[in-house]
């Protein structure tokens, strides 16, 4: 897990096989975690 408190515009990231929705979801929230 990648947590980047400083970047707000990461976006909070769930690997997975949805790839499309996994951008989406990563262009609509304000955080900046990653979890893979």
């Amino acid at each position: 897990m990648r947590i980047s408190a400083d970047s707000p515009n990461a976006g909070f990231v769930i690997a997975g096989n949805n790839g499309k929705g996994n951008a989406a979801h990563q262009l609509s929230s304000p955080h900046g975690i990653a979890l893979d």
